[in-house]
């Protein structure tokens, strides 16, 4: 950020002598204030479980303004509450909602030098694990949270001067916003907000650790996460644009889009994320899938048969198919209309996301 020139905007949401958040009663406004300002991100460490299991009228404020303003961002902390559920507003279907995962052993060893059980156990104080406090879930059968990033051990300013360690998914989601702010300046500016995103999301890995329990007085490796709570997996901090082409703002109503690709190298690893904002629905629902698209990917080798991959997911709208490339390897992607968005008055865009590799022809 030092060299990129960004600013930051804060609402102060607290009454003084109070405990607790003022959340505006039309956020929407807060929204404008902070679009007109110049803000092109804003990242919230708050929320709330008792609306969680529903689509609130916040949630619905927040994913119409998503849509209104392709080239906004909201981040969001999924909450600390496990598999209770995602806090509102973090079930919104355009933004990013983010969990806490675990950081690196080194920096365990940094932050608890003389902590016996932290420098005997690197098995457990690694970032391929999942803190059970962080929140998930599958409100309208999404899969949240969407990323994760480290949540625990983090250094943070204390009030009143120095610094102290904190956990939470409150010190994951400022994470993301700043590695989302740092994609987003090494991108053209007229690209939307969802390329950035797309980068993170096909730079990210699943977890392959463990769900830790955490306690100061040694923490507690429970079962495999096996994508309970991690999402789309781990935002890499190296996840860089310039291994990344995009297709972006993409309207479509009916029918199928391809786009043919050759990759030359045999044993490259290739990505193709789809992604697209959804219409908003009424509060007091699941916050199901509205519109839909779906995404296939049709492989043909030199000397090897052909292969096709398809993602029914008429539930996230976000599509990521993986894969090692043939020798030789003709690629085809393909992005179909699974609903019918003709008979809404918002017309629907997509962004696709690929590994630079792919040579479109």
């Amino acid at each position: 950020g030092r060299v990129n020139n960004m600013r930051i905007l804060v609402f102060d949401l607290m009454k003084s002598g109070e405990d607790f958040l003022h959340i505006p009663p039309f956020f929407t406004d807060l929204l404008r204030i902070s679009y007109e300002t110049g803000s092109r991100v804003m990242t919230n460490s708050w929320g709330g479980l008792e609306e969680g299991r529903e689509y609130s009228s916040l949630t619905r404020e927040m994913d119409e303004f998503l849509l209104e303003h392709d080239d906004y961002m909201i981040i969001q902390a999924s909450g600390n509450d496990g598999d209770q559920g995602v806090n509102s507003p973090g079930v919104f279907k355009n933004g990013i909602t983010v969990g806490a995962s675990m950081n690196s052993y080194a920096s365990w060893k940094e932050n608890y030098p003389f902590d016996p059980f932290v420098m005997t156990r690197p098995e457990i104080y690694n970032e391929q694990n999942l803190f059970t406090f962080s929140s998930w879930g599958e409100p309208g059968g999404r899969r949240k949270p969407n990323l994760v990033a480290p949540g625990g051990a983090i250094k943070s300013a204390r009030s009143g001067g120095g610094q102290m360690l904190l956990y939470g998914s409150s010190m994951s989601s400022p994470l993301i916003a700043w590695k989302y702010m740092a994609i987003k300046a090494q991108l053209p500016k007229n690209v939307s907000a969802l390329v950035p995103y797309g980068i993170m999301l096909a730079s990210s890995e699943s977890l392959t650790g463990y769900l830790v329990e955490y306690s100061p007085l040694g923490s507690v490796r429970h079962g495999k996460v096996n994508q309970k709570g991690d999402g789309w997996g781990l935002a890499v901090g190296n996840a860089n644009p310039k291994n990344w082409a995009w297709i972006d703002r993409v309207k479509m109503s009916q029918g199928v889009r391809e786009w043919c690709f050759e990759s030359k190298q045999k044993g490259r690893n290739q990505t193709v994320v789809l992604l697209w904002r959804d219409l908003a629905n009424w509060p007091g629902t699941k916050g199901e899938l509205v519109l839909d698209y779906d995404l296939r990917v049709v492989l043909e080798g030199a000397k090897e048969k052909k292969e096709a991959m398809m993602l029914n997911d008429h539930r996230n709208n976000i599509e990521k198919i993986s894969w090692r490339s043939m020798k030789h390897e003709k690629v085809r992607i393909q992005v179909s209309v699974g609903s019918d968005p003709v008979d809404y008055h918002i017309p629907l865009k997509f962004t696709l996301v690929f590994s630079k590799s792919l040579k479109q022809v």
